[in-house]
C-alpha cells in the first residue's frame, strides 16, 4: 500500500509499482491532495495487474509524459548508431533545438501544424539584434534551408510515433516551400536503340561499359556503383549488395538480384582485388555525367536529359516495359513507395500508349 512521505514543503508517494519496482512520486503541498493521488495510483496498479489496462498503453502513456529533451537525446543517439555522418546529426539535432528555442515547447505533442506555420513565418524574416554600433542584420533562412530543418522536425516526429512517443505524426503532409532548386530534375529513359549505339561505341573504354552496364542491369545509383568492392558481389547466389552507409536508404543493407549477364564480366573485374577495394574507378558525379552525355553524342544518342542517374531511370523503365508487377517493380528499384517508382522513374511514350489501346480486344 502506497504511503506519503513528507519532504521540505511537498508530500511524494511512496510506493511499488505493478512490476514490484520502488517508486516515489511528487504529490503536492497539501497532504489531503496527495493522499487522493495515492489511492488513484494504487487504482492504476490494481488495474494493471488485472488486466484491466493495457500494459502497452502505459507504456507509452510514459513516453509521452517525458521532456522533449530526453526524446532528442535518445534520436541523437539513434541517428549515431544508424551510422549518419556527424554533419548530419549536428544539424538535425541543431534544427530540433532551434525549434525549441523559438517556440518553447517542452513536449514533442506541442508540435503542430500551426506551430510550425509560425517557425516558418519567423524564419523568413530578416532579424535585428543589438544597438548602435553592435546592431547586426541576421538575414533570412532561404527556403531550401527552411524545407531542411522542417525536414528535421518531420523525420524526429516520424521517429518519434515508431516509438510510441507521440500518439499522431501530425506533420506527415506538411508542404515544402517552392524554390527554384525544388523541382525533381528532367531525365529520360534510353531506348533499347539507344542503349545499343552506346555498348558497341568502338572508342567506348571496357572499364566504362562495364560501369554502364551495371547501372542499367541493377539500377544503382552513381554512389552505390561506385561504392562497389569484391565483397559485394556473391556470385554462388548472384546477388549485389550495396551496404547501408552508401544506400540512400541508410536503415540497412541491400541485397538485389545480380543480372546473369554481368556475372563473367564481373568476376573479371574482381579477380585478384582485395575484398575491401572498390571495383570501379570512377569521377565525381558531375564529371561523369558530362562524360556520359559525350558518350552519348558519339554514339548520335540525343544526350537531352541523360546524366548517370538517368541510367537508373532506363533500369526502370525498361523492366515496367516488359510487363513486371509494380511490387517487383518497386522492390528492384528498392523505393519506399510504389508512387516514386511509377510516378517519377517509368517514362512512357505516345506510342506505348497506342500499343496498349491496340492490344484490346472486343
Amino acid at each position: 500500500m502506497a504511503s506519503i512521505v513528507k519532504q521540505g514543503k511537498v508530500y511524494y508517494v511512496k510506493m511499488y509499482d505493478a512490476s514490484g519496482k520502488q517508486k516515489w512520486i511528487k504529490g503536492y503541498t497539501d497532504k489531503a491532495e496527495t493522499r487522493a493521488l495515492a489511492f488513484r495510483l494504487e487504482d492504476e496498479k490494481t488495474k494493471l495487474i488485472r488486466g484491466d489496462i493495457d500494459p502497452a498503453a502505459e507504456v507509452r502513456k510514459v513516453e509521452r509524459a517525458k521532456p522533449l529533451t530526453v526524446h532528442i537525446d535518445r534520436y541523437k543517439a539513434h541517428l549515431e548508431a544508424k551510422g549518419n555522418s556527424k554533419n548530419y546529426v549536428a544539424y538535425s539535432i541543431g534544427d530540433l533545438k532551434r525549434l525549441m528555442d523559438f517556440s518553447g515547447i517542452t513536449s514533442a505533442s506541442a508540435v503542430t501544424w500551426g506551430l510550425i506555420d509560425s517557425w516558418v513565418a519567423d524564419l523568413r524574416k530578416e532579424k535585428v539584434e543589438g544597438e548602435g554600433e553592435g546592431q547586426v542584420t541576421i538575414p533570412a533562412d532561404a527556403p531550401n534551408t527552411i524545407n531542411r530543418r522542417v525536414g528535421s522536425v518531420k523525420s524526429f516526429l516520424r521517429h518519434l510515433k515508431s516509438q510510441g512517443g507521440v500518439a499522431e505524426y501530425t506533420l506527415e503532409k506538411y508542404p515544402k516551400l517552392k524554390t527554384k532548386g525544388l523541382e525533381r530534375r528532367k531525365r529520360r529513359a534510353m531506348s533499347q536503340a539507344e542503349i545499343n549505339a552506346l555498348m558497341k561505341l568502338p572508342t567506348l573504354p571496357a572499364d566504362r561499359k562495364l560501369v554502364y552496364r551495371v547501372a542499367l542491369l541493377s539500377g544503382f545509383r552513381y554512389s552505390e556503383v561506385a561504392s562497389l568492392t569484391p565483397a559485394s558481389f556473391h556470385f554462388d547466389s548472384q546477388t549485389i549488395t550495396v551496404k547501408a552507409a552508401d544506400a540512400k536508404n541508410k536503415a540497412r543493407d541491400q541485397t538485389v538480384p545480380m543480372s546473369t549477364k554481368l556475372v563473367k564480366d564481373l568476376k573479371k573485374a574482381v579477380e585478384g582485388k582485395e575484398r575491401e577495394v572498390r571495383v570501379f574507378t570512377m569521377p565525381v558525379k558531375s564529371e561523369a555525367a558530362k562524360i556520359l552525355r559525350k558518350d552519348c553524342v558519339a554514339a548520335n544518342v540525343d544526350p537531352t536529359h541523360i546524366d548517370f542517374h538517368a541510367l537508373r531511370h532506363t533500369f526502370i523503365t525498361r523492366l515496367a516495359e516488359q510487363q513486371i508487377h509494380p511490387k517487383i517493380l518497386q522492390e528492384l528499384a528498392r523505393h519506399s513507395s510504389i508512387e516514386t517508382t511509377l510516378r517519377y522513374y517509368t517514362h512512357f511514350k505516345q506510342e506505348d500508349e497506342r500499343k496498349a489501346i491496340d492490344s484490346l480486344i472486343a
